[in-house]
């Protein structure tokens, strides 16, 4: 029965294949919209509790993106925003090279802290199934106090198929340049899964978990996601044809001169069947000789224009032996 039915699932979908998550632009197309939702369980030195956060990205052109992505949770801060800025990319061959600015507010709940992040994402495009991304950041806190430190980020997306995407995450962060030892290594593993719309994805269900410091293990966390798109005009993004060029208007047609009517010559018949070449005309090479032996027709007399038909009953005189050859 389970076998039955995914035959008839892949046999629905066979022609439904998803740009793979390897193959997806680091920004959405012009006025794509993408809404996603991701409650999870998080450890932490104080219990389990509970969090929930709502991303949301929009594509501005091809090459500018808007991002923010507000938490709630049942711990401090209870309100924050992770993921809140813009980023531009562009292409260099397969690759692509990007500029974010990125915020991490909190301004609610005793820890109040607000953060900046401006830096370089780029992803390498190594094929259909496989890309990677590398980004340099620097993170700037002003809020409870000024401090500078820098992130490193490196990950992979693999595709076995294109309806599934594995991704890992990890990288170095450093939150103060002067407690550079007081380094964290993220890493986060996600499963995802496609649903299509024709070529473009419709929805990214998925699993995800990980910590934000593998050095302690302070908190571990386990969650769901799903993320759904609203995709703009399609049109706009394949580039335009080149317009037909106009045809040439034709020309108008000169009127032709009428062929002038051959005057009679002076005694001759206005017979076409009987008449003659005119005086220094050249005679047609392909007109049949008399055979010989055969009777030559006597001309009419000159000045006679009526022809003089012999009685039907009257019989043709015979035809004279021709003499044999010397």
């Amino acid at each position: 029965m389970t076998l039955m039915l995914t035959l008839a699932l892949s046999t629905a979908h066979a022609e439904d294949v998803p740009l793979s998550t390897a193959q997806r632009n680091l920004t959405l197309g012009q006025r794509d919209f993408v809404v996603g939702l991701s409650p999870a369980l998080v450890r932490g030195e104080a219990g389990v509790g509970g969090s929930v956060t709502v991303p949301i990205r929009f594509g501005v052109t091809d090459d500018i993106e808007i991002f923010l992505g507000p938490r709630l949770q049942s711990f401090e801060p209870r309100v924050s925003d992770p993921l809140l800025g813009a980023r531009y990319s562009l292409f260099i061959d397969d690759h692509e090279v990007g500029f974010q600015v990125a915020g991490d507010l909190a301004f609610f709940g005793p820890e109040r802290h607000v953060t900046l992040d401006f830096g370089m994402p780029m992803r390498f495009h190594l094929e259909e199934r496989l890309a990677i991304d590398l980004g340099l950041f620097v993170r700037t806190q002003f809020v409870p106090s000024i401090d500078v430190g820098f992130r490193a980020d490196i990950g992979a997306r693999f595709n076995p198929i294109p309806q599934v995407g594995l991704h890992l995450d990890t990288g170095i962060h450093v939150d103060d340049m002067a407690y550079v030892p007081q380094l964290s290594i993220p890493m986060w593993l996600s499963v995802f899964y496609t649903l299509p719309q024709g070529e473009m994805p419709r929805v990214d269900a998925g699993l995800w978990l990980g910590s934000p410091d593998l050095r302690t293990r302070s908190e571990m966390v386990v969650g769901l996601t799903a993320r759904f798109f609203l995709l703009g005009d399609q049109t706009e993004k394949a580039a335009p044809e080149p317009a037909p060029a106009p045809e040439a208007a034709p020309e108008p047609a000169e009127p032709e001169a009428p062929e002038a009517e051959a005057a009679p010559v002076e005694g001759e018949v206005e017979d076409s069947d009987t008449a003659e070449p005119a005086e220094g005309e050249a005679e047609d090479p392909g007109a049949e000789e008399p055979a010989e032996g055969d009777a030559e027709v006597p001309e009419e007399p000159e000045g006679e224009t009526e022809e003089t038909e012999a009685p039907a009953s009257e019989e043709p005189a015979p035809k004279e032996p021709a003499e044999p050859a010397p």
